[in-house]
């Protein structure tokens, strides 16, 4: 069946939570994504999804075209492999519509002759719609396996959905650490924000009027410090045709050196 696993990637440019939409934009298309999570905190991406058909790599691949600097802490396809434990004892609802049947009695009855008690729980059968419920243990019984039983007695049917076709019943029962331990990873602080820093700080001593006003040019030189990394994100996000607090600190910086008011447009790229 298909193999679903939940890979944990360590993402360095998320900075505010309104970078989680960014990456759910760029990640939940891929083929084979079933649910992402974004810790925004840990800097930690959860993402479920079918490790035979998108791989960790692919999905960090994606993130990094993006300049999101994207690392697999953990990668699905291996700890899959490598996973014991799986749930036998939970239950998945699969439907059938009955194609040729006499009596609902007959269909039920049948099955729970050939079929174990603990591998399946409920059997409903609607009359009118001609549609069989069977709430079976995909561990031991799949629903191809049903279908089989049926067509051994020349009852036809047709299976309308699988229960446990996707492998995230399995995925659901299945024990996660409540939280890994992660690494510690060393936050760096880049250069052009420490002199974007000095830079805006002197600006603000034009406050004191005089000859000192003329420091607030000093802010220009922060916000050309400060300003390509927030404007490279902007242009990113803006690709995507969305809008985030990059874009609005562009507007806002691009809008305060149109005033001349340049502290606080330095204030905003800081």
């Amino acid at each position: 069946g298909a193999r679903v696993g939940r890979s944990h990637f360590f993402v360095e440019k998320i900075c505010c939570a309104s970078e989680a939409r960014a990456i759910n934009s760029i990640v939940k298309p891929l083929e084979g994504v079933l649910t992402i999570t974004v810790n925004t905190t840990s800097k930690i991406v959860y993402v479920d999804h079918h490790v035979d058909i998108l791989s960790a790599a692919d999905i960090a691949g994606a993130l990094n075209q993006e300049q999101f600097g994207c690392h697999v802490k953990k990668d699905a396809a291996q700890t899959t492999a490598q996973r014991t434990g799986i749930p036998t004892d939970c239950f998945v609802k699969s439907t059938f519509e009955i194609i040729e049947f006499e009596k609902a009695d007959s269909v039920e009855g049948f099955l729970r002759t050939e079929i174990p008690d603990d591998h399946m729980k409920t059997v409903e059968i609607d009359s009118v719609k001609k549609i069989l419920t069977v709430h079976h243990n995909p561990y031991y019984l799949t629903a191809s396996s049903i279908k089989k039983h049926l067509e051994s007695t020349a009852i036809k049917s047709s299976l309308l959905s699988d229960g446990g076709a996707d492998g995230m019943w399995a995925l659901s029962q299945m024990s996660e650490p409540v939280e890994e331990i992660l690494e510690q990873h060393r936050a760096i602080v880049r250069w052009n924000i420490i002199l974007s820093g000095i830079c805006w700080m002197l600006s603000m001593l034009s406050y004191i009027g005089g000859k000192w006003i003329y420091l607030k040019y000093v802010g220009l030189l922060s916000v050309a410090f400060g300003l390509p990394p927030i404007a490279l994100k902007a242009y990113r996000t803006l690709r995507r045709l969305h809008f985030d607090v990059n874009c609005m600190m562009l507007f806002a910086t691009v809008g305060a050196v149109a005033l001349q008011e340049f502290t606080e447009a330095a204030a905003v790229t800081f």
